[in-house]
């Protein structure tokens, strides 16, 4: 049950990033002109989307792959878009985003797993 819980909100997530990207002009994008404001938005919502994957598969590698491959595949939506471009060093942000998001859920999830089952 929770790891269908997990995959359906990594697709609604999933489908969150493709219709914003889909966007030419996103409202209340002020934030986006800050120095790196951004690689640091991207960063966020694919470490979010690596968390997801994770929650559902348990699997850090797959969702590694899976977030980063995806942030390709919204590289090159966004490339068909009227008003935005690809760019690697999104792509770039999406994937050490993700890394990022990935690697502290497996830590957390570690760190509880071990205060609930401590070795005797």
């Amino acid at each position: 049950m929770a790891r269908g819980f997990w995959a359906a909100g990594a697709l609604l997530w999933a489908a969150a990033i493709f219709f914003a990207s889909s966007l030419a002009d996103l409202p209340g994008s002020w934030w986006l002109s800050l120095p790196f404001g951004d690689k640091v938005v991207h960063a966020g919502v694919f470490g979010l989307l690596g968390v997801l994957v994770y929650l559902a598969t348990y699997r850090p590698r797959l969702s590694f792959l899976f977030s980063s491959l995806y942030g390709v595949s919204d590289e090159i939506h966004q490339a068909f878009v009227a008003g935005r471009t690809a760019d690697v060093r999104d792509w770039l942000a999406d994937s050490v985003g993700a890394i990022l998001g990935i690697v502290l859920v497996v830590y957390l999830t570690r760190r509880h797993h071990r205060r609930d089952n401590p070795v005797q």
